[in-house]
């Protein structure tokens, strides 16, 4: 700090004060010069400077705006510009979309009837609920009412289908991981109106899986694990205790068991008898 004689100690503090700011807009204006070149050092990298990419977005909506009255999809320029502007709220959420499309018609920019021409709203809406499906059922059914009570999407339009398909992919999955999170995903999917209870109750490819992983536990050494898989997948509502001991590869399996428990010895013969017939296993020696 400078020292200046003959200041009261009131200047001085005032001195000193003004100092200090003087010193801390240097350190603020250090540290932005010293992010300004990596900033311009990407866009030189791209070859491309904030001016150019302005440019290239304001030439590509220019283009956008020709094509869409050229092709009639718009009869002039500020409708082509809404229609551009609802397609890209809605390719960032559905509420968003609904509160500019409101606004536009409120202030008589546009008509419902206009915004129904619009082709990639309903390409859209249907992609939004496929992919709020493959995050969880309780996402897929928030946005589907949302979209149907705000007339974003017609239930016409689903392809109740492919929704199932996506639904069925994330139970198999559920499934794979453990029956307790099978359950859960099927209670969302009941919930979500995807499946009834009894349509979820018979799936051939759940059912297919299911069994897999009763082979499996039952291939382990001890036979606690196939009794607590089979508990839980009963408590799932997969199939019940009866179903599961019926499978052809749950039999083929125990059956092994005991072939080979009786290589082994007599004694771990009749103990493996009884491990199975606690679980719930009766098999015929015939």
């Amino acid at each position: 700090m400078n020292n200046i004689e003959g200041m009261t100690p009131r200047q001085e503090a005032e001195n000193e004060f003004r100092e200090a700011n003087i010193e801390e807009r240097k350190v603020e204006a250090d540290a932005q010069n010293k992010s300004r070149p990596t900033i311009e050092k990407a866009l030189r990298r791209n070859k491309l400077t904030e001016k150019d990419i302005a440019h290239k977005e304001a030439i590509e909506m220019d283009e956008e705006i020709d094509r869409r009255i050229e092709s009639g999809e718009a009869e002039n320029r500020q409708e082509a510009i809404n229609q551009i502007n609802l397609i890209s709220a809605l390719t960032k959420s559905t509420d968003q979309y609904i509160k500019l499309r409101e606004h536009l018609v409120q202030y008589n920019e546009i008509s419902y009837s206009q915004v129904g021409k619009i082709k990639e709203i309903d390409e859209l809406a249907i992609q939004r609920l496929k992919d709020r499906m493959h995050e969880s059922p309780v996402k897929y059914m928030l946005e589907r009412k949302m979209m149907l009570a705000n007339g974003v999407l017609n239930k016409d339009n689903i392809d109740e289908e492919e929704i199932k398909s996506i639904a069925l992919e994330r139970l198999a999955q559920a499934l794979q991981e453990d029956p307790i999170s099978y359950m859960i995903e099927g209670v969302g999917q009941i919930t979500a109106g995807i499946f009834g209870k009894e349509e979820l109750a018979n799936i051939p490819e759940i059912k297919e899986i299911a069994q897999e992983r009763l082979v499996r536990s039952l291939q382990e050494d001890s036979i606690i694990p196939y009794i607590f898989e089979r508990d839980n997948q009963v408590r799932a509502k997969i199939m019940t205790a009866e179903e599961i001991s019926n499978l052809p590869g749950v039999q083929k399996t125990a059956k092994e068991r005991l072939e080979q428990a009786r290589k082994d010895s007599d004694a771990y013969y009749e103990v493996e008898k009884q491990s199975l017939r606690m679980a719930g296993l009766t098999i015929s020696e015939t």
